[in-house]
């Protein structure tokens, strides 16, 4: 905790310091997106990239979801988060995922470890970001099936009916 005296001289140097000193730290985008694929290759998976920005409640959804069920992803991926704001380059890295459309956020894709994509979040009505309802699913299931190589029919179903409305 810091208590300021806001009629002090120091009191703006004070809280810049205090606020740089319990800032998380800056990452690299291009640094991470690297990192992801040489994994991705290293151990025969598939990326799953993500933008996102820290107070976006959809992309908490996606999150949530994912860290849930993380044990059945990691089968097929590497699982990529790019905040397109905080992330140095991180708006370099998501015009890359976006292909330079604009999109909201939460948007995903699935790459081959050699870095092509193979299919996104944007369905028939537009990004799903976080898949709910029958075309979020349907957008979901459409991604899964698309790229994974070692996820069952099964547990793909499972990842899809776990989603709620």
């Amino acid at each position: 905790m810091i208590e300021i005296d806001l009629e002090a001289q120091e009191s703006e140097e004070a809280a810049t310091a205090f606020v740089n000193q319990h800032s998380p730290a800056k990452v690299d985008a291009k640094q991470k997106w690297d990192q992801a694929f040489a994994e991705a290759l290293k151990s025969d998976k598939r990326v799953w990239a993500r933008i996102c920005q820290r107070y976006c409640g959809p992309f908490f959804l996606l999150s949530r979801w994912m860290d849930d069920h993380r044990e059945l992803l990691a089968k097929d991926f590497v699982l990529l988060k790019i905040d397109d704001v905080r992330d140095i380059n991180g708006g370099e890295v998501a015009r890359r995922l976006t292909r330079g459309k604009n999109y909201g956020v939460p948007f995903h894709a699935m790459y081959d470890s050699n870095e092509s994509m193979m299919i996104d979040s944007a369905g028939k009505l537009g990004n799903v970001g976080h898949p709910s309802g029958y075309e979020g699913k349907k957008q979901l299931r459409k991604m899964l099936e698309t790229s994974c190589k070692r996820l069952t029919a099964t547990e793909i179903d499972e990842l899809v009916n776990s989603l709620e409305d």
